[in-house]
């Protein structure tokens, strides 16, 4: 370039693009990534629910009774005898 000035701008302009960029890209790997970490994910985090043993056999029953209704195979068979 004959503008020394222009050049520096040129350059100048060139770190804070790249500045931008690589902070940008940065920032962006924190927020995707640092939720796998378990540290301030709700995605990891498991609720303590503690279930009776009366509770637990209740859903054990309701889940049985809810996957035999909704089975596939139990569902095409009375669609089609229908």
């Amino acid at each position: 370039m004959r503008n020394p000035k222009y050049l520096e701008k040129v350059i100048a302009d060139k770190k804070i693009g790249d500045e931008y960029t690589r902070r940008s890209y940065e920032e962006s790997f924190k927020r995707n990534y640092s939720n796998f970490s378990g540290d301030d994910s709700s995605y990891y985090t498991t609720s303590q629910i503690n279930y009776t043993d009366d509770e637990k056999k209740m859903l054990h029953e309701i889940y049985r009774m809810a996957s035999k209704k909704f089975h596939p195979d139990v569902h095409t068979v009375t669609m089609v005898a229908r």
